[in-house]
């Protein structure tokens, strides 16, 4: 679980100077990718990249801490 978290925050940080980057959230951005609505340019494809393995780490640690999905 420890190892989980360090990774958890390393992704944040990754999402968090995207955000800044391109003044939007990261679930918002998600949202559009998934929808079509962004081009395919490599920063968008890291972007959704990160946004999927942050939400899988989350997944997993609830699973470690035998906290039920939301």
């Amino acid at each position: 679980a420890e190892e989980c978290q360090a990774q958890l925050r390393q992704l944040q940080a990754d999402l968090v100077a995207f955000e800044q980057k391109y003044q939007r959230s990261s679930a918002e951005f998600y949202q559009q990718f998934q929808a079509g609505q962004t081009s395919d340019e490599m920063d968008y494809v890291e972007w959704a990249s990160l946004v999927q393995m942050a939400n899988n780490l989350e997944k997993r640690l609830r699973l470690l801490r035998g906290e039920a999905e939301a």
